[in-house]
């Protein structure tokens, strides 16, 4: 069990496989009733993994503990790239841009 991490964009994260938002509260089903409002109980479990996060440190996300998520997450990382790179070899440039730069 470690501390739950967070990533650069501020979203909570599983340590040991990266999912996002996916938590359930772990064997404790008495932090069901006395949460109040966004509360998350002191234990979490993951539901892609199932593995524990302790929720009231955070730790910063350098990427999944678990080889297995290690090789998923890289996948997605890589995919998302792609598709921003995609994204920017095919944007319109701006309509100032070119003008400045011209002598007439």
């Amino acid at each position: 069990m470690r501390a739950i991490c967070v990533d650069q964009e501020g979203i909570l994260r599983c340590w040991n496989c990266g999912t996002t938002g996916l938590f359930s509260a772990a064997r404790d089903s008495r932090w069901r009733r006395r949460a109040k409002g966004n509360a998350l109980p002191p234990l979490v479990a993951c539901q892609t993994c199932d593995s524990a996060n302790w929720s009231r440190t955070t730790e910063p996300f350098s990427g999944p503990a678990s080889q297995r998520w290690q090789r998923i997450f890289a996948e997605q990382a890589a995919a998302v790239e792609a598709a921003r790179r995609v994204e920017l070899e095919y944007s319109e440039p701006e309509w100032g841009a070119d003008l400045s730069t011209t002598v007439l």
